[in-house]
């Protein structure tokens, strides 16, 4: 079981919605979930110690992009069976192995990459992006450039986060047998950025994307305004035998 969330990032000018507020309710939702994997985007380092004590039984892996810790992370948290056998971060420009904005981007654009371990030796890679909100170009060469990565490992994948644009992932490309699990179980006309308004009126910018290793046997988007201004969505995936 693997969920992705933008956990939307502190800010206190969210007044009501702002962390502190919702860091509980946070919480509260994961553990109950008990996902194998959870993708977290826009979490800031104070968020990040605040999510480590909220769950005690996940490792976690992220890297702030400014490599100063003071900026956001895309952060992963695995639980057992599952452990991180390698774990990088790598920026989405022309540069990638160092602090860096690509092509169009307004801000760094970072990818969370690790390979992870079952304890009877499976093994599977997980990417985890937030692309930037501004740059058109960006968004493409940036998600062009996690996909390429992913398939050349020739291994069973998930690439998942907050890809600011809808639908980026579905114009085929290298990644075009790869199952966009929201559409998949007919609910793509579910938006999942809602501004901490509710309702599903707007866009599908989030997504979990599969390889063809996987059968998706579950997803599901959970309209819990009240945890962020964007849905978790969340997908139950088994390894295809066929």
């Amino acid at each position: 079981k693997v969920l992705s969330l933008n956990l939307r990032y502190d800010n206190p000018a969210d007044g009501a919605h702002c962390w502190s507020r919702r860091r509980t309710a946070v919480g509260e939702y994961l553990r109950d979930l008990g996902a194998d994997l959870v993708a977290l985007q826009e979490v800031l380092p104070q968020q990040r110690r605040d999510l480590d004590s909220l769950l005690p039984g996940y490792r976690s892996y992220g890297v702030c992009r400014d490599l100063k810790g003071m900026d956001e992370q895309c952060c992963w948290y695995v639980r057992d069976p599952w452990w991180f056998a390698e774990a990088t971060t790598f920026w989405l420009s022309t540069e990638p192995q160092k602090v860096s904005r690509g092509w169009d981007a307004m801000l760094p654009r970072t990818c969370s990459l690790a390979r992870i371990q079952g304890d009877q030796g499976r093994s599977f890679w997980v990417a985890n992006v937030h692309l930037d909100h501004a740059g058109a170009e960006a968004r493409r060469q940036g998600f062009d450039l996690v996909a390429r990565r992913l398939v050349q490992q020739d291994m069973p994948a998930l690439l998942v986060g907050d890809f600011n644009e809808p639908d980026l992932w579905s114009g085929g490309g290298v990644l075009a047998d790869w199952t966009d699990c929201q559409s998949q179980q007919g609910l793509a006309h579910q938006g999942t950025y809602h501004g901490f308004q509710g309702g599903v009126e707007g866009p599908r910018i989030d997504a979990i994307l599969a390889s063809p290793h996987w059968k998706l046997s579950h997803f599901q988007l959970d309209l819990r305004p009240e945890l962020s201004d964007h849905y978790p969505l969340w997908a139950e995936l088994e390894a295809n035998r066929a």
